[in-house]
């Protein structure tokens, strides 16, 4: 008897005023159940007993192996016994993953940009074992007079203590003011001109010209508007805490120079392109924790505007940072370090994570049953199946990245890999075993708890009622004409 839920939901298209496209599926026979119904039984009776019976056909033809699955798990997982082994076991897994995160180090690879057998890789190492140093950064001078010996003498001594630091090789080879001291002194035929006439007449010897012409900026005036010169350092491009030290010890060096002092902007400093890099390392780590930190207060508090009750958040925050700490956890079990990409995974994966515990959530807050068992039950049978098939669907969709053979794939293929079974893995069993446990017993839909589907067939707007009805009237006489009923077997009236 399939037509009699088809006259019900006719008669909410008829109420609504709308067109619908509808579609079945054949379910096994049932028998002939047109013979209980007597034949005095009117349209409106039978929608009542459509009302009952059409839910059990819908359920019977919806069961499937996933919805059984999802039924059996949650009677397994609400067991007392097993809710609290879950916990205890998520408790284990954090405590392991804390130990590992603690020995995650910065590291950033040139040639992890490049596939393993890529011929720049190899001039690369072979550049950084044979060539003449990867790196010469320069001192510069600027915005003082340098001319005058006093502050001829600071800029020597900034070279002195720049060239002292550990990951200096010695002195520069070509420093323009030492041999402008030096030619000055021993030139007798400019012993009687000023020092911005020296240095022209400096600079007019073939030999310095070459060498400084390029390292000296002279102001339309005639002065030293700024000058250079260069140092050598020898530096692991793979030894990220190297870098972070060279960088910061040099700054230290530039901070104690007295013409830098109550300066933003230092007179004498050393500078290179690298230096970008190697300042991102030194903060990366603060950075990433301020971001980190930021990021777990803010779901927290946005969970609010979509779970309006302050429970939520005993429950986000805490498990956002269980997460959030397990990840750290999974880049180190997997091998790799903190650097630009892994950065920008971890940034990320807050509010991708977030997502997991969200919606095993918020059905739990809307699900009307009293107890928490009875809750959490309905939450896994109802949105269970769909968060499990979002963390398929995202972890198949980075599948391919792992056969990568560029470092930087691979980094972003095992981050994913870690955020979706992380993030499944606590939204799917330790988030429904502590609310099982411990989670509150109120539904934030309580005022829609007792509404009722039917409303628009049982109270339709009075202009309607003899239209739609006596419409369905015509509609169900003709399916029964057309199952072979005889027009005087059953009588229709509104």
């Amino acid at each position: 008897m399939f037509f009699v839920p088809l006259i019900v939901i006719d008669e909410r298209r008829i109420a609504d005023g709308r067109c619908d496209v509808l579609f079945w599926k054949t379910a096994k026979n049932r028998g002939d159940e047109l013979s209980r119904f007597s034949q005095d039984e009117t349209v409106d009776q039978l929608q009542v007993k459509s009302k009952m019976e059409s839910p059990v056909v819908e359920s019977e033809l919806q069961e499937s192996f996933f919805d059984r699955f999802m039924g059996w798990y949650s009677d397994f997982l609400c067991k007392p016994i097993v809710s609290i082994a879950v916990v205890v076991a998520f408790i284990a897994l954090f405590g392991v993953f804390t130990s590992l995160a603690l020995k995650l180090e910065q590291e950033f690879k040139f040639t992890s940009v490049l596939p393993e057998d890529s011929y720049a890789s190899a001039f690369y190492n072979e550049l950084r074992e044979f060539g003449a140093g990867v790196l010469t950064p320069a001192i510069y001078f600027r915005n003082v007079n340098q001319c005058d010996k006093s502050v001829q003498d600071q800029m020597e001594k900034y070279v002195v203590e720049i060239s002292n630091l550990k990951e200096v090789s010695g002195e520069p080879a070509l420093f323009w003011l030492r041999d402008f001291k030096k030619f000055a002194n021993e030139t007798e035929s400019v012993q009687d001109l000023t020092c911005n006439e020296q240095v022209a007449e400096f600079l007019k010897i073939p030999a310095f010209k070459t060498m400084y012409e390029r390292d000296i900026i002279i102001s339309v005036s005639g002065d030293i508007a700024e000058s250079r010169t260069y140092i050598r350092m020898d530096i692991d491009q793979d030894d990220v805490n190297a870098q972070i030290d060279a960088i910061l010890n040099q700054r230290s060096v530039s901070e104690a120079q007295e013409k830098n002092k109550n300066q933003e902007d230092f007179d004498f400093f050393t500078f290179d392109t690298l230096y970008y890099i190697w300042e991102f390392y030194a903060v990366a780590l603060q950075e990433l924790l301020l971001s980190a930190i930021i990021g777990i207060a803010t779901v927290s508090i946005v969970a609010l505007f979509f779970i309006p009750h302050i429970s939520a958040i005993l429950f986000i925050f805490p498990l956002i940072a269980v997460l959030y700490v397990d990840m750290l956890g999974i880049l180190q079990l997997a091998g790799l370090h903190i650097n630009a990409v892994s950065y920008v995974s971890l940034t990320v994966s807050i509010g991708l994570l977030v997502d997991f515990l969200m919606h095993i959530l918020l059905r739990y807050y809307e699900a009307e049953p009293d107890t928490r068992k009875e809750k959490v039950k309905d939450t896994l049978k109802t949105m269970g199946l769909s968060v499990f098939v979002g963390a398929a669907s995202t972890l198949f969709g980075v599948v391919p990245l792992g056969f990568s053979q560029s470092e930087i794939f691979s980094t972003i293929f095992f981050s994913f890999l870690g955020l979706v079974t992380l993030g499944a893995g606590h939204g799917l069993i330790l988030l429904p075993a502590l609310l099982n446990l411990c989670g509150p017993r109120v539904c934030i839909k309580e005022g829609k708890k007792n509404e009722s589907t039917d409303t628009a067939i049982e109270d339709p707007p009075e202009s309607y009622r003899s239209a739609y009805l006596e419409e369905s009237n015509r509609e169900a006489k003709n399916i029964l004409d057309e199952v072979g009923m005889e027009d005087d077997e059953m009588e229709y009236s509104c």
